[in-house]
Order: structure tokens, then sequence, then C-alpha cells
């Protein structure tokens, strides 16, 4: 594989790895969500601390995903820019 090539593939699969590590947070808030909602009210003050900590950790990994979404998106469309167009018969 041509190193021109290798960065965008790469920054698809980190675009993947962080999609996947999104997908992981938002399951961890729902069931921070769920915990919350079930628990004795004096462990509510806990729980929702935790479910406070779960919504920041999305937070970052859903910034962290939406900047590769850029990164991913700009590599791919300047090599595709960059190759000639191939022209049909």
């Amino acid at each position: 594989m041509k190193s021109s090539t290798l960065e965008p593939t790469l920054a698809v699969d980190r675009l993947l790895e962080l999609y996947c590590e999104w997908r992981t947070t938002c399951w961890d808030v729902r069931t921070a969500y769920g915990r919350f909602c079930t628990v004795r009210a004096c462990d509510r003050p806990l729980a929702y601390a935790a479910y406070q900590g779960a919504l920041d950790r999305e937070e970052l990994v859903a910034g962290a995903y939406a900047d590769q979404v850029s990164l991913a998106s700009s590599l791919l469309e300047r090599d595709s820019s960059a190759s000639p167009a191939i022209a049909s018969p």
C-alpha cells in the first residue's frame, strides 16, 4: 500500500475505533441512568454523580469522534481530488 493511501486508511481505522468507543460510552450512560432511576433515595447522590461522570466521558469521546470524522473526510476528499478522474467509455 502506498503511503499516500495509508494515511486515509489509518484515519478511517481510527474513526471506526472511536465509533465503537462512543457507542460503548453511550451504553454506559444508559446503564448509569438506569441505576440512578432505581436506587434508594439515600444512594441517589452517588448514583447521580456516576451518571454525570458517564455523560462527561460520552461527551469527550463524541468530540473525539466528531474530530476524526472531519479529519477522515478531509483526507479522503483530498485523495479523491488528487486522483485523476476515470473517464467513462
